[in-house]
């Protein structure tokens, strides 16, 4: 596998990047996806970012940030995803540690929030190993027997 390369995502990139919540079987994220990122795309959230890894000119996985829209200190980890193909190989951690690099001198706190689903245990123990602590957690929010993480890392 050749090294990972990060980018800022572009406007081709997104049917890729559907793709990828496609492999983890993320049906429910997707029609909220395809609007964020058609929004982004057309620069309706200017001071979002997302971000693409790419491994062997493919794209793989996805992460990126936006501001809280009512503290100016505050920002939100959006979706972050990894192709099935790519779990366990340390994508998701460069993806993060890239994200936690450029906001950390400009922001007091980053957050994020998760499932309590097996598909989710992944994502919580690398926020958790990232330095991000649980905050919150929000019984059944997803329906029943599936809890809402909030996690926040303090800079």
């Amino acid at each position: 596998m050749e090294e990972l390369t990060i980018r800022k995502a572009i406007s081709t990139d997104q049917d890729r990047i559907l793709e990828i919540f496609q492999s983890q079987d993320a049906k429910w994220d997707i029609p909220y996806a395809k609007q964020y990122y058609d929004d982004y795309i057309k620069d309706a959230n200017p001071d979002d970012m997302v971000f693409v890894g790419i491994v062997d000119e493919n794209i793989v996985a996805v992460t990126g940030y936006c501001p809280d829209p009512d503290i100016d200190d505050v920002y939100w980890l959006n979706w972050h995803y990894t192709h099935k193909d790519y779990e366990g190989k340390g994508i998701g951690g460069k993806l993060l540690d890239h994200v936690i690099e450029m906001l950390s001198p400009k922001i007091r706190k980053f957050y994020v929030n998760t499932g309590s689903r097996l598909l989710n245990l992944r994502a919580l123990n690398l926020y958790l190993k990232k330095g991000f602590k649980i905050e919150a957690v929000l019984k059944d929010y997803y329906g029943e027997g599936e809890d809402q993480i909030m996690l926040g890392i303090t800079f």
